[in-house]
This record gives C-alpha cells, structure tokens and sequence, in this order.
C-alpha cells in the first residue's frame, strides 16, 4: 500500500491509499537555488548599510534566504542585519540564527516604512489577489481603506489563483508609495527554487510562481491536500487559500479534503463574525468598510455550492460546522468517507496546496505526476 506523507502543523502525517485507488499527485517541480545562485539573486540587498530585515512569514525558503544573508555578511565581516518579526514568528526564526542573534518585534501599526526595510516573505496562491507576495502584505497589513478598494475590484465571487488580478495591481499601486526593498521567495518542500530581488511592486509574481504551476485543474472527483507548511495552515485564515487550490482541482461536485492544523482558531474577523451570524452575504456584497477576511467568506459560501468540503483540523466541531463545512479528525477518516461511498475512487493528492497553480492540460492528466 503505497503512503503519502502530507504536512499537518508542525509534522507530516501518513495518508495510506490503496494503490488502485491512488491518482494523481498534483504539485509543481524545481530544483533549489545552490548557495552560489542565491547569493548571486543576493547581491543586489546592500549589507553594507546595515539594512533591517522584516521577516513577514517563516518557512523553510525564508530561513535560507536568511542563512545565505547571513553567511554573506560573515564573509565580508560585516555585521548581522537587525531582524523584526511578529510575536508568532519571532521565537521560530531565532531558533536558526547564529547564537547571539537577536529578532526584534514588528508592530506594524507602529513601524514607520521610511527605513532601510528589507520584507522578506514566501510567494503563495491568494484567492483576491492571484498570488500572495510582499506587495500584498503590505496592503493588507498597512492599507486601511486601499484594501477595501482593492476588495471591491475583485472579478467576482469565487477565488482567481495565479493570475495577477485587479486588486493584485492595486497593492502594486500601494507599495509604490514606500522606499523599501523585498525579497519574494518561490519555496516549498524543496526550499527555495527562485527569488526576486526589488521593490515590492515590481516583483513578476507569475514569472517567480513558474516552478508552482501544474496541470490538473477540474480533472478529479475527489481531491485530498495539505498547505504544506505550518505557515500556511496556523489559522482557518492561512489555510483557506490552500483550499481554493485543491477545490480548483475539482469537477463540479466533487469532495475536497484539506488537512489544516488551524492551532491559532479563525485567524480573521470575518471568519469570527461569519461562525457567531453577525455577517450577511449583503454585507459582503455591499460594505463600506473592510473587514479582515472578507473576501474568504464570501469566497467559501461560494465554493461550497460546487464541492463537498471536509477540513481535517484541530478547530471545534463547532465552528467548522457554523461555516457549513464537515469535519474530520484525521486524515484517514476522511478518505475512508470518500472511498465508503465511491471504493474504487480515484483519489488526486496537492502535497502543497499553497504553492500549486493548477492549469489545463490539453493531452489529460500528463502534466501531474504519481508519487
């Protein structure tokens, strides 16, 4: 029996799938950037002006880029650059710095971006913008009634991954505006394969994105899928563009299960007005405020007409119930739901949810690949 390890949190957890009824695996290929590549990429942040690195996401793409910056500054004998992370990834980052090393708070509200600011952040599939990159972080971190244009932009009600979308060049618009510098990584299980070195409205996200993409999109009947990091799955928030991806691989009708640890709850407050009923589908269609998450809700009431969704989570039955979404508490109750109704089922896999752009192959099902 063949085992497929999808990521769950902080671990990987085994998936056992009987080879009859194991499909495709749908995920992008690309090999990681040698150290030579990458500091090369590098070149272009001037250490020399002790800039100060922001790290908005930590996974395993970053944590090299970080290495590799580091590693640069040692071979020149200049010193480390000042890290400033949030709370929730400030602990993690520092456990793989040079002893010593110390990773400041990033209060954003605070944080003037006038400095000699370095963002550094990992390129995802985004369900309002098409790809998630510093450009757009910065929007929704700093944008006040700009993200609330940038929302009402949006082509319609259902998520458009990668594709660089309306709103995609409002954040572009947005982060015009600051003199600091990004950093884009192309990660994922592999580590990093590309990065983009630049202002942050610069950055091609569809250039850097190539090594996600892959075929398979509304090929399958049944779809199981992890984020892929636990970067990617700490809130329902973090998670729901992973499952934007895996429904994406969908027929109309078909069964989605995403495996999201969500150890944080909600993670925005539409999702928490949305479980307590204090959000209407008029105030998403008509509001003159934005409100965090928005466009998940109104994303997800939409996809759950098309599938049949099932989040393996660590959430409360509760409110994964007041979303109007099943719930499982383990990956193989799911598929064991999937095959009890249809045994010989073919069941597709996204090992990384987050960074899969699924496209159509006009020769079938070529471009994915079995594990």
């Amino acid at each position: 029996m063949p085992e497929v390890w999808l990521n769950y949190g902080a671990v990987d957890v085994v998936l056992d799938v009987r080879a009859e009824n194991l499909g495709v695996v749908m995920e992008g290929s690309a090999d990681a950037l040698s150290d030579d590549a990458m500091t090369d990429q590098l070149s272009a942040v001037d250490l020399s002006g002790s800039p100060t690195l922001v790290v908005l996401q930590d996974t395993a793409g970053v944590r090299q880029v970080i290495s590799r910056l580091y590693g640069m500054c040692e071979a020149k004998s200049l010193p480390f650059p000042r890290i400033l992370a949030d709370e929730k990834a400030r602990v993690s980052i520092k456990q793989g710095l040079p002893e010593g090393s110390a990773v400041g708070m990033f209060d954003s509200p605070g944080d003037e971006l006038d400095r000699d600011l370095v963002f550094i952040a990992e390129v995802e599939a985004d369900g309002l913008f098409g790809y998630r990159t510093v450009c757009t972080r910065l929007l929704r971190l700093f944008g006040g009634d700009n993200m609330l244009a940038a929302y009402n932009r949006r082509g319609g009600d259902l998520p458009a991954l990668g594709v660089e979308t309306a709103p995609y060049q409002a954040a572009r618009k947005f982060a015009d505006q600051f003199e600091v510098l990004s950093i884009d990584v192309a990660g994922g299980r592999r580590g990093a394969s590309r990065i983009q070195v630049g202002h942050p409205s610069l950055c091609d996200a569809s250039s850097l994105a190539e090594s996600y993409r892959t075929f398979g999109a509304h090929s399958a009947q049944a779809v199981v899928g992890s984020t892929g990091g636990a970067s990617s799955n700490a809130t329902l928030a973090d998670s729901l563009p992973s499952l934007w991806s895996v429904c994406g691989a969908l027929k109309t009708g078909g069964q989605a299960v995403l495996l999201a640890e969500c150890g944080g709850g909600l993670g925005s407050d539409a999702l928490v007005r949305y479980a307590e009923g204090r959000i209407s589908q008029d105030d998403l269609r008509g509001s003159h405020e934005y409100v965090a998450g928005m466009e998940d809700v109104l994303f997800l009431e939409m996809t759950r007409r098309e599938a049949d969704i099932v989040l393996v989570s660590a959430l409360p039955d509760l409110y994964v119930r007041r979303l109007d979404i099943r719930s499982a508490r383990r990956s193989q109750d799911a598929l064991d739901g999937i095959l009890q109704k249809s045994p010989r089922r073919k069941v597709a896999i996204i090992p990384d949810a987050a960074r899969t752009i699924l496209g159509h192959d006009p020769g079938g099902e070529g471009g994915a690949h079995h594990g």
